[in-house]
């Protein structure tokens, strides 16, 4: 989307959103691929129609949204509901569309052609992030914390996707002890992912050897308490900050139980590379931090998705075809063959 750089933000949208076919697609039920009669093959799915007209670009930088607070005030680490109200309804007119952080780390995005892919974290399990209200008797979700905003968001645009991914501290339960073993049932079972954020959200480089290996293995004992099977994809380093040993971030072993992050995260401040770059590190994940304080300035939410959308090739571009990799010529030193599992590279 030719988008010039003195544009402000306010005109990116709207022309994002005359410009933006909105996709109507919705989830076909499950009889749609049956077999057709006197056929042993099942339908193809239908194709999705496509979010917009960008040529696409699977090497582009991807955002990986980093929230802490969900509350009344902004702040360096709050957003107002409003405010990520606002977010959501802005990545959605740009053409963004959500997937899960381990859709991203493996390489398996599937969205429309024309759609780009964002990521959406919350660290500490904050209350604002989860909060049950009492209304007649029973239990509903606060339509102010996040989660019930993702979901309400979900109702109105289906096809935006509702996927996060909640790095948590076992013992602080967004803020309602009592309801502990629901809330992280609740996600778990909504396909929201859960990941780790130590026990006690200690720097890691403080900490010897054997007490990082604590940090990081007892909050998977806990979770595994509350989720059967349950094992951490992800880490979210608390304050971004590492342990001496950094591969003790990735795996280790205390007590007899074990832990394996596939995924590291830091603290701020860019998008993320192509999960098909050669500079893509699963270990060591940007994020962009989700305010637009003028003290972050240039690292403003607002700030990063506008360079997003008007720098070339800059932003990843969805083909609409998950089986293959479609680039711009240019980028194509960029590519990690490694990084390719098998699927067709296409060169624009």
């Amino acid at each position: 989307m030719g988008f010039r750089r003195s544009v402000s933000l306010i005109t990116l949208l709207i022309l994002a959103a005359a410009g933006c076919r909105q996709s109507s697609h919705q989830p076909a039920p499950p009889a749609a691929n049956a077999p057709a009669a006197g056929t042993s093959q099942p339908r193809p799915p239908a194709p999705q129609a496509p979010v917009s007209d960008a040529a696409p670009n699977e090497l582009g930088r991807v955002p990986v949204l980093e929230y802490h607070v969900i509350g009344p005030k902004e702040g360096r680490w709050a957003r107002t509901p409003a405010a990520f109200r606002k977010d959501l309804e802005t990545l959605y007119q740009l053409g963004f569309r959500a997937v899960s952080l381990e859709e991203y780390v493996t390489g398996n995005i599937n969205l429309p052609r024309g759609a780009s892919p964002v990521v959406i974290t919350f660290d500490d399990a904050t209350e604002g992030q989860f909060r049950y209200l009492e209304k007649d008797g029973k239990l509903v979700i606060d339509p102010d914390c996040a989660v019930g905003i993702l979901e309400a968001f979900h109702r109105k645009h289906p096809d935006f996707g509702l996927k996060a991914t909640f790095f948590v501290l076992p013992d602080s339960a967004f803020g309602q002890p009592e309801y502990r073993q629901q809330k992280l049932r609740y996600l778990a079972e909504r396909g929201l992912e859960l990941g780790n954020h130590t026990w006690s959200h200690d720097a890691l480089k403080r900490l010897s050897n054997a007490k990082v290996q604590e940090e990081l293995a007892r909050p998977q004992q806990a979770l595994a308490e509350v989720v059967p099977n349950f094992r951490f994809f992800s880490l979210a380093l608390p304050h971004g900050i590492a342990p001496k040993e950094k591969a003790l971030a990735h795996k280790g072993t205390w007590n007899g139980i074990t832990y394996e992050h596939q995924a590291v995260l830091l603290v701020g401040s860019v998008p993320a590379p192509s999960p098909y770059d050669k500079d893509f590190d699963p270990q060591a994940i940007q994020r962009v931090q989700a305010t637009d304080l003028p003290e972050v300035a240039p690292f403003q939410l607002s700030t990063q998705l506008k360079t997003l959308m008007e720098k070339e090739h800059r932003r990843y571009v969805s083909d609409g075809d998950p089986n293959t990799i479609t680039i711009p010529a240019a980028l194509k030193e960029e590519l990690s063959p490694a990084r390719v599992q098998g699927k067709q590279v296409k060169e624009i």
